[in-house]
């Protein structure tokens, strides 16, 4: 009994740790590396005015030596193997995936907020729809940290790298279902008070530097409430031996959701657990 209260004592102090602790950017050090690497969470779409670094941040980007993304958007390749999962498939369409009723509830939206025919959009595969949906309520110019990092990166000359493919980033996406994808923005069609109040909430996590309500946040929608393990963990999973053989060589800088810092599976934890020292840099 006295060993079950202590573990789950221990859990508490666990979660109530991670809770505390709010930072974007973390300090990766110990383990025999001989200078320290950097963790960063990204927002991949915000009004530009929104996207601020910290000059912590600003110095560690500048005395790393490369800037890791999810993947290498600077890579010359990577619109041209984006190209095929972004431009529309005449032999895909998106009603298939939806019941009558809510494709009707698709066309109506698409015919009022963008003045077209819901045919321009069928053949679009739910993720590009989704990132045109968001672009799209933003009340501003629009921005990615990611492009932002990159921007900076370059100013450095320093080299743009990827913790994966842009293969293996797609093949995540088209291993779940489109009418599960769609779910989300079915829902968000038919409650957009609700959705611009929750897309509201996600910012003010992201700038309060909030990593556990960030990760709930990630775990919200019905695509990664079903299929975390493979849209989330197992990532976060297949990027540690990249994290730790390009720290090994030096001090890096690696930027990614942010939602994929907090948590028991976050890449803050499975480094801790490796046995790195992961910090909160203010």
């Amino acid at each position: 009994m006295k060993q079950l209260t202590l573990a789950l004592l221990a859990l508490l102090l666990s979660v109530s740790t991670q809770a505390q602790e709010t930072s974007l950017l973390w300090k990766v050090s110990g383990k025999g590396l001989q200078q320290p690497s950097w963790l960063y969470g990204t927002y991949h779409l915000l009004c530009k005015e929104d996207i601020n670094f910290s000059a912590a941040a600003t110095e560690a980007l500048n005395n790393s030596k490369a800037l890791y993304l999810e993947i290498d958007m600077a890579d010359s390749s990577f619109a041209t193997k984006l190209m095929p999962m972004l431009s529309p498939n005449p032999a895909y369409n998106l009603s298939s995936h939806l019941s009558p009723d809510d494709f009707a509830v698709f066309s109506r939206f698409v015919q009022d907020s963008f003045h077209m025919s819901v045919e321009a959009l069928v053949h679009l595969k739910p993720v590009v729809l989704m990132s045109l949906f968001i672009a799209r309520n933003l009340p501003c110019p629009a921005s990615g940290v990611e492009q932002e990092l990159m921007r900076l990166a370059k100013k450095a000359n320093k080299p743009v790298e990827g913790l994966e493919t842009v293969e293996d980033q797609m093949s995540v996406f088209n291993k779940i279902p489109d009418s599960i994808q769609m779910v989300d923005i079915i829902r968000d069609i038919k409650d957009p008070a609700t959705a611009k109040a929750r897309d509201e909430q996600f910012k003010k996590n992201y700038k309060a530097g909030d990593i556990y309500a960030l990760y709930k946040d990630l775990l919200a929608t019905t695509s990664m409430a079903a299929y975390a393990d493979m849209m989330v963990f197992q990532r976060n999973r297949n990027w540690i031996p990249v994290i730790e053989k390009a720290a090994a060589g030096g001090s890096n800088f690696f930027a990614f959701g942010a939602g994929h810092l907090g948590g028991e599976e976050g890449v803050i934890n499975l480094l801790r657990k490796a046995g790195y020292t992961v910090e909160p840099v203010k």
